[in-house]
C-alpha cells in the first residue's frame, strides 16, 4: 500500500499539481491543527512547545537573538531530535554556547578569572562568542574549512539539493555574522534563504535553520524519486552544523592550554 500511495503521489506531482501535506480525512472526527500544521503523531509535545515557546520567543526577540517575527521559522524539531541522543555533556555545551553562558574570554574577565579579554588564539580582539566563529587565526580558519568540507561532504553523500547545498556551503565558507543567504542565491531557495537571512548566520551555526529548508529537500526527493526522509535529513543537518561549531570551540581550548 505504501509503495501504491508514493506511486499516485509522483504521478500527481508529475501532473503540476501542487500537494498539500497535511489535509482534512473525509469523516475522519477530531484533529488537532498547531500553527497551521495538522498532527498526526501524540500532540502534546507540540502543544507544549508553542504554549511555552511563546514565553521563550518574547524573551529572545528582547535580547537581540532572534526576531519574533521569525522564531517559529526555525525548524525546532530538527533540533530536539538531533541532540535528544547526545551525551549530557554535550547537551551542556549546546546550552552553553547557546546562551553565551562559558568561558569565553569577555565572560572570564567578567567574573574575574582572567585580567583580560583578549582571544588567546589572535590576540589581537575582545573575545565574544561572535569572535569565536570568525577568529582570523589562520589555524582557527583552517578548522573551519577542513570541517565544512566535512558538512559539505555530508551533504553530498543525503543527494541534497543542489541550490540548498550551494547557499548553506557559501553562507560557512564567508564566515560572517552579517552574511546574508540570499547573496547570489538561486531562486528556487530565495524565500528560505531570506528566511535564514533574519534568522541570522550565528544562529545558523547552532543548528537553528528555517524550516523552509526541508521543505525544499522533500520536494527535492520527490522530483528525483528517492526514498530518504527530508525529517532524518533536516535532523543531520542539525547535528553537523553543532559538530562544526564545536570543533571550533575545541580547537581554541586546544590553543589556550597548550599556551598555558
Amino acid at each position: 500500500m505504501d509503495r501504491k500511495a508514493k506511486s499516485k503521489v509522483r504521478t500527481i506531482e508529475s501532473l503540476g499539481t501542487n500537494l498539500v501535506d497535511c489535509q482534512e480525512i473525509q469523516g475522519e472526527g477530531w484533529s488537532v491543527w498547531v500553527r497551521g500544521t495538522k498532527q498526526t503523531a501524540d500532540p502534546g509535545p507540540v502543544i507544549c512547545r508553542h504554549i511555552f515557546g511563546e514565553g521563550l520567543r518574547a524573551k529572545l526577540d528582547d535580547k537581540g537573538h532572534i526576531p519574533a517575527d521569525v522564531f517559529w521559522d526555525i525548524d525546532w524539531d530538527a533540533i530536539g531530535e538531533a541532540t535528544a541522543k547526545t551525551p549530557q555533556q554535550f547537551k551542556l555545551w549546546i546550552s552553553k554556547h547557546a546562551s553565551g553562558c562559558f568561558g569565553i574570554g569577555k565572560n572570564m574577565k567578567r567574573w574575574g578569572f582572567w585580567d583580560n579579554d583578549t582571544c588567546p588564539c589572535c590576540r589581537s580582539a575582545s573575545e565574544d562568542k561572535t569572535h569565536l566563529m570568525t577568529c582570523p587565526h589562520q589555524g582557527c580558519k583552517d578548522m573551519w574549512e577542513s570541517n565544512v568540507a566535512i558538512v559539505e561532504e555530508w551533504m553530498e553523500r543525503e543527494d541534497t539539493m543542489p541550490q540548498i547545498q550551494e547557499c548553506l556551503i557559501r553562507a560557512l565558507r564567508e564566515r560572517s555574522a552579517t552574511w546574508d543567504f540570499r547573496t547570489d542565491c538561486d531562486a528556487q531557495v530565495i524565500e528560505a534563504a531570506e528566511s535564514q537571512s533574519k534568522i541570522g548566520w550565528m544562529n545558523f551555526t547552532e543548528g537553528k535553520f528555517a524550516s523552509q529548508w526541508q521543505d525544499l529537500q522533500r520536494q527535492h526527493y520527490r522530483s528525483v524519486c528517492s526514498d530518504k526522509s527530508s525529517k532524518k535529513w533536516a535532523r543531520s543537518l542539525a547535528m553537523e552544523l553543532l559538530q562544526l561549531t564545536h570543533s571550533q570551540w575545541v580547537y581554541r581550548n586546544s590553543i589556550k592550554h597548550k599556551k598555558d
